[in-house]
């Protein structure tokens, strides 16, 4: 339950401080929530927390500014707006250096700033990341509804104890070797820390302990994917798998059509298992139906147990519904679908008839 908290400027090194600040706010108030420095993963994360509480109090419409041309005058404007459409407004400023850059460098244009921001209309919510450190003139523009966390490099002896931490909370079990690993390819700053293991959740749900390779091909992929990783997760219905293959694609190496070739070939090879299973054939002859009479026996041996699997998985309705998304995808990807956005189309396409 969100409690009021009375508007007085707040500076805080401490993260955790500075998000009970923003987590007992009371919405009703205006406030304004600042995030400098060079850990400015934390600005994501005090938005997330702001937009979860916001939902809390029965909506809230947003407006981002990240320091394009003319956001300057836009985003004086809008502040100063009142909300039409819900109950809460939120405002999210990214690179608030360049939209204040010519404000600031005025003495007269800041001190008229700062009379109008002692009238933010209530029910206004504001958070602002600032790369570098924020002179006293930018950070008295906003008076005493600031809350400024000025994020910092975490010293070596803290940042173990921050990733413990953090899986604590987040309730992860890494191996010794996964935590090695992820403290010495990890940013020492808590905010980067924070989203790499909220990724590291995300990407390993219900698994209970967390490897070392898991922690590498989650958050330091390889460039590029697997394709034959992506081919077997696809038709054994790895969602979990699927996910990390197509997050790891590069379409500067990577391929979407050579990737539909393959899921060609395999939905192929099931056509002629069931065939071949149809005709009650043993496995020397299902052997050389597939085609396999030149590969080790192991291997032959390791694909027929694969495809005694994927045939009872894949249903002849799932495999028609295949061979038709790979002759449209074919089809769209020569002639609508721009090489921008074939990428979205992908995934949406496979993980619809897959999943």
């Amino acid at each position: 339950m969100l409690t009021t908290v009375k508007p007085m400027a707040s500076e805080s090194k401490d993260l955790k401080t500075f998000f009970k600040n923003l987590d007992e706010i009371d919405p009703e108030t205006p406030a304004i929530f600042l995030v400098s420095g060079t850990d400015t993963a934390v600005f994501d994360q005090a938005l997330s927390r702001i937009k979860k509480n916001l939902k809390k109090a029965t909506g809230f419409e947003m407006t981002l500014f990240s320091g394009e041309p003319g956001d300057e005058q836009k985003m004086r404007e809008e502040i100063f707006n009142i909300p039409l459409f819900a109950p809460f407004r939120l405002i999210a400023i990214r690179e608030a250096q360049e939209i204040f850059k010519q404000i600031t460098a005025s003495s007269k244009t800041a001190k008229a700033l700062t009379a109008e921001f002692e009238k933010l209309p209530d029910r206004t919510l504001i958070v602002m990341e600032y790369k570098g450190n924020p002179p006293a003139k930018f950070t008295g523009i906003f008076g005493p509804r600031l809350h400024h966390f000025k994020s910092r490099e975490l010293y070596s002896n803290q940042v173990m104890d921050a990733i413990v931490s953090g899986c604590k909370k987040l309730g992860l079990k890494l191996t010794d070797q996964a935590l090695n690993e992820f403290k010495e390819k990890t940013e020492p700053k808590s905010g980067v820390i924070g989203q790499a293991l909220i990724r590291l959740k995300e990407m390993t749900a219900g698994k209970e302990t967390i490897t070392e390779q898991d922690v590498q091909e989650i958050l330091f992929p390889n460039p590029g994917y697997n394709a034959f990783a992506f081919i077997d997760a696809l038709y054994s219905q790895d969602y979990r798998t699927v996910l990390r293959e197509l997050n790891k694609f590069n379409p500067a190496t990577d391929s979407y059509f050579g990737a539909m070739k393959l899921m060609l070939m395999r939905a192929d090879e099931i056509r002629k298992a069931r065939a071949g299973k149809a005709a009650h054939m043993n496995d020397e002859e299902m052997i050389k139906l597939l085609k396999l009479k030149g590969r080790p026996p192991f291997i032959q041996k390791k694909i027929l147990r694969r495809l005694d699997f994927e045939t009872s998985r894949i249903s002849r309705g799932r495999l028609k519904a295949i061979y038709r998304l790979l002759i449209d995808l074919q089809i769209e990807f020569k002639s609508r679908v721009s090489a921008s956005n074939q990428g979205k189309v992908f995934s949406e396409r496979i993980i619809e008839v897959f999943f």
